[in-house]
C-alpha cells in the first residue's frame, strides 16, 4: 500500500515537473518576442508601388569582331532609400558575345545565392546569363538617391562574330532590397520592360543619292524609305525580330513604314516572318552600300 501512494505521487512530481518546464519555455519565447529589439533583415515585406529601373551605359556600342567592350549596369531608385542588396540576371546572346569580366561597383558578391564573377565565366558563357548578387557589409546599406543613376556593376563582353547580338535584364527575377527605419527589409522589384542592347545600335548613316524608288531604297538597306540607311533602319528590324513579326503574328509587325502595303517591313528573303536571317540579308547590304559610297 506504501509503495502505491509513493509510485502515484512520483507520478505526480513528474507530470508537475513537465507542465512546469512547458510553461518555463513558452513564458520565454513570449518574453523574448515582446521586449527583445528585432534584428535586422529578420522581417522582409514588398514595398509597394515602387519599382526601380535598371539602365545599360556602353562607350562602344558598334563593336567590330573579336573587339571587347564594356557595358556599365546603372540602377536608378524611384525613392531615397539605403539598400541592403540587389539581384540582376542578364541574359546575353552567347553565340554572338562572350563575357570576360565582371566587376561589382557596389557592395561585394554575396556569399550565399551564387554570385557570378569573373572566376566563373566557364559557366557564365554556357548558358548566356550573368547573375550579378551583391550585398552590402555596412549596417546602414548603401545609400540610393531619387532617380540618380547608380553605377553597381561592369560586365565586359568580347564580340565573337557579327551576328544580331543582345544583352537585356530578366526584369521578372531581378530586385534590390531596401532598410526600412525600423530595420525590417522591403524588397524593391525593378519595371518589367525587357531592358535590350545591341552591339549595332551606333551604325552609321549611309545617305542615298538619286531618284529611287521606295523599292529600289528598301533593296540597298533603306527599311523606312526615307533616303538612309543607318541605325533607324536597324531598330525596325531589331523590333520585328524581337516581336515576332511575322504573317501569323502582324501585331508584332508595327505599321508599314515604307508604305509598300505590307506590314513586314524588314522580311528581306520573304519567308513570311522576320528572323535573323533577314537581319544577315540586311547587315550585308548595307556594308555593300557603305562600301560602294567610299
Amino acid at each position: 500500500m506504501f509503495t502505491k501512494i509513493v509510485e502515484g505521487r512520483n507520478k505526480r512530481i513528474f507530470v508537475m515537473l513537465g507542465i512546469f518546464f512547458v510553461f518555463l519555455i513558452t513564458t520565454s519565447f513570449i518574453i523574448y518576442s515582446l521586449f527583445l529589439p528585432k534584428q535586422k533583415g529578420i522581417k522582409y515585406s514588398k514595398a509597394s508601388n515602387n519599382q526601380a529601373k535598371i539602365i545599360f551605359d556602353s562607350s562602344n556600342l558598334q563593336p567590330a569582331e573579336n573587339e571587347k567592350f564594356t557595358v556599365s549596369v546603372k540602377v536608378k531608385s524611384p525613392l531615397n532609400m539605403n539598400m541592403r542588396l540587389y539581384k540582376i540576371v542578364v541574359n546575353f546572346s552567347k553565340s554572338s558575345l562572350q563575357a570576360t569580366d565582371i566587376r561589382y561597383k557596389v557592395g561585394n558578391p554575396a556569399v550565399l545565392g551564387n554570385p557570378d564573377t569573373s572566376s566563373t565565366l566557364n559557366i557564365v558563357n554556357s548558358r548566356g546569363k550573368i547573375n550579378l548578387l551583391s550585398q552590402i557589409t555596412q549596417n546602414i546599406g548603401y545609400a540610393l538617391k531619387t532617380d540618380v543613376e547608380t553605377e553597381v556593376a561592369t560586365l565586359t563582353f568580347k564580340r565573337v562574330n557579327t551576328n544580331l547580338a543582345t544583352i537585356e535584364v530578366n526584369a521578372s527575377v531581378s530586385s534590390l532590397q531596401k532598410i526600412n527605419t525600423d530595420g525590417s527589409i522591403s524588397e524593391i522589384n525593378f519595371e518589367t520592360s525587357t531592358v535590350s542592347f545591341s552591339g549595332l545600335l551606333n551604325t552609321p548613316t549611309l545617305t542615298i543619292t538619286g531618284d529611287l524608288s521606295c523599292l529600289e531604297k528598301w533593296k540597298k538597306g533603306d527599311i523606312d524609305c526615307d533616303g538612309q540607311v543607318g541605325v533607324r533602319d536597324f531598330v525596325l528590324l531589331f523590333n520585328e525580330i524581337v516581336k515576332n513579326c511575322s504573317g501569323s503574328n502582324v501585331a508584332g509587325c508595327g505599321i508599314d513604314e515604307n508604305h509598300d502595303g505590307k506590314v513586314m517591313d524588314a522580311d528581306y528573303n520573304n519567308n513570311g516572318q522576320v528572323d535573323v536571317q533577314d537581319y544577315t540579308i540586311w547587315h550585308s547590304l548595307f556594308l555593300y552600300s557603305l562600301k560602294s559610297s567610299n
